[in-house]
């Protein structure tokens, strides 16, 4: 799961990039 991965890969960004990872997950 690609965006698993990438919250692992990036935690801190986990916020700030938030709305990306949940426009990528729709």
């Amino acid at each position: 799961n690609r965006i698993r991965q990438y919250i692992v890969d990036n935690p801190g960004k986990w916020d700030i990039d938030r709305n990306n990872i949940e426009n990528v997950w729709m």
